[in-house]
């Protein structure tokens, strides 16, 4: 689920450093290409480049692929019968 948010997350915490995709890449010993795609979701980060990147920009794992929202949508605080419903009426 996470590669529904992190790619726009990265892009935005990228922009708001006034970085290009070149400039993250470097930053992270990568190529702009496999920035880009992160950002375009067409590959997700490996938890080492997660990491990486968390403490590149100076937020939280929950913040990073999940932007502002990440509170919202933690389940860290629910009880398993909680997290059990949520999964039933996620599926639809």
């Amino acid at each position: 689920m996470a590669h529904r948010y992190i790619g726009r997350n990265i892009y935005e915490l990228r922009k708001k450093r006034g970085w290009s995709q070149s400039d993250l890449a470097r930053r992270m010993d990568k190529k702009a290409s496999t920035i880009s795609s992160y950002e375009t979701d067409s590959k997700t980060p490996s938890v080492d480049t997660i990491i990486a990147m968390s403490e590149l920009f100076g937020v939280s794992i929950d913040e990073l692929i999940y932007g502002e929202n990440a509170e919202v949508l933690s389940t860290k605080h629910l009880a398993a019968e909680q997290i059990a419903l949520l999964r039933t009426y996620c599926r639809g």
